[in-house]
């Protein structure tokens, strides 16, 4: 099976282990992955805060571009993938779509309407894909206590969540948990906010909702945090210690992207996954 992805700008910089890991497990269950040439970034947060149609301009410019190649474009950051999916959902509407292509056609772009924007973790959570993951389970995840915390953007709002989740309780990752062996702790804060895009205007606000997801995961004693979002992972695993030292408390909670925990299912090595790039050692997940 051959995915164009598109990366966007974390997993070229803080986060690369979540990009090694992708790229290794998708080699692993037998993917082609191309990165998307050309792409630019979605804007993220601040790009619709000044203008709205900013973000439907930099998303329509992916899709145009991505549209050219396949059907699916895979988005595994959840910033991007929420800004896309809210782009090709908008552009639907003829007049919205009708006057964004009128722009993207100065740069010689167009789009149709074609491509379907889908997080790596629908794909991998599909009946076909949990078969083949099944079949090359080598290394036991048995008795491993593992929450699983989407984050704020992939489950709302509904028209662009992941397909068949609901906004307050979705069940992927816990499947995924399951099917590799592990143990899925329930998570009443699986879908609230990390704080991540307040971290440099607002800091204390941002590791204030941190540090009630982390409060939420101490007291259930996981063994480890699995998450699906960069900003999530930074604000978890990189940001833990200066929580810890902020609010006089200590987590000491690894957090794995989904695709470290599917790669040491699969027997992967720690250092090929990006393990050693945490902050928050994980030689407790790595060494059972």
């Amino acid at each position: 099976m051959k995915y164009n992805y598109l990366p966007g700008c974390s997993l070229h910089g803080s986060a690369k282990e979540y990009l090694l890991s992708f790229l290794r497990v998708s080699r692993k269950l037998g993917f082609q992955l191309y990165e998307l040439s050309d792409w630019n970034c979605c804007g993220a947060t601040a790009a619709k805060s000044i203008d709205s149609e900013w973000t439907l301009l930099l998303g329509a410019r992916n899709l145009a571009l991505a549209e050219r190649k396949s059907d699916v474009l895979l988005v595994p950051c959840n910033l991007c993938y929420h800004n896309l999916a809210i782009t090709a959902t908008a552009l639907r509407e003829s007049e919205v779509r009708a006057e964004i292509n009128r722009k993207l056609q100065l740069v010689g772009l167009y789009f149709q309407g074609k491509v379907q924007v889908k997080h790596p973790l629908e794909l991998l959570v599909s009946e076909q894909v949990l078969e083949i993951i099944s079949s090359q389970i080598t290394r036991s995840l048995s008795g491993l206590r593992v929450m699983a915390y989407y984050g704020c953007l992939l489950t709302r709002p509904k028209e662009v969540a992941l397909q068949g989740e609901t906004n307050y309780s979705p069940r992927m990752l816990d499947k995924l948990i399951n099917i590799l062996g592990a143990t899925p702790v329930p998570f009443s804060a699986k879908t609230k906010c990390c704080g991540g895009t307040l971290f440099l205007s607002s800091p204390n606000v941002a590791y204030g909702a941190s540090r009630k997801i982390l409060d939420e995961a101490l007291r259930q004693e996981p063994d480890c945090l699995v998450v699906t979002c960069p900003m999530c992972h930074m604000m978890l695993d990189g940001k833990q210690t200066e929580i810890e030292r902020t609010h006089q408390v200590k987590y000491r909670i690894p957090v794995l992207y989904f695709t470290q925990l599917i790669g040491l299912a699969l027997g992967l090595s720690p250092k090929s996954l990006g393990l050693t790039y945490h902050v928050v050692s994980t030689r407790k997940i790595t060494s059972r």
